[in-house]
């Protein structure tokens, strides 16, 4: 198992994605009730833009470990490649029930908000805006995002106060 894991992860990492999926199908049948096998293998078919395949496998995974948080952040990813921002949405939400501080989560959830003008989706951008730069304060990203909604708010005082943080 660890042999057939290794080289399917090898495999994609060279983007190798046929022999990658052969892997992956050979360790699912060696371990139905690993989820690692089904995330790897929709992380695959994600990679391959065969997006039904991807959330069939993933919704394998999650079926073995509801609160994986990246199972469904690789979920997540196929809904938003897509074009299904709603449901992807949905699914970071219920990520960050089991996994509050996620920060590859939150960071996609901004982005995600951020496609949308209204002002609802972006103050819960901002939130989750905020939420990163707590999290994460080396992380330039969000302080500069952060900044970004200052400026667009007529707040120059915060921002400013960001960039001498940055």
């Amino acid at each position: 198992l660890v042999t057939i894991k290794t080289l399917g992860l090898a495999y994609l990492e060279e983007f190798k994605l046929e022999e990658a999926e052969e892997q992956f199908l050979k360790f699912i049948d060696l371990a139905p009730k690993e989820k690692l096998g089904y995330a790897n293998l929709g992380l695959t078919y994600l990679r391959m833009g065969k997006y039904p395949e991807a959330e069939k496998q993933l919704l394998k995974g999650i079926k073995i470990d509801p609160e994986d948080p990246d199972i469904r952040l690789i979920l997540a990813t196929v809904y938003k490649m897509n074009d299904e921002s709603d449901r992807a949405i949905r699914e970071l939400k219920e990520a960050l029930t089991y996994s509050p501080d996620h920060i590859k989560i939150i960071y996609d959830l901004s982005e995600l908000y951020s496609l949308n003008p209204d002002a609802e989706s972006q103050k819960l951008r901002e939130n989750c805006i905020l939420q990163l730069v707590e999290k994460a304060p080396g992380n330039l990203v969000p302080r500069l995002n952060l900044s970004d909604i200052f400026i667009r708010n007529g707040n120059f005082d915060k921002a400013v106060e960001q960039f001498k943080k940055a």
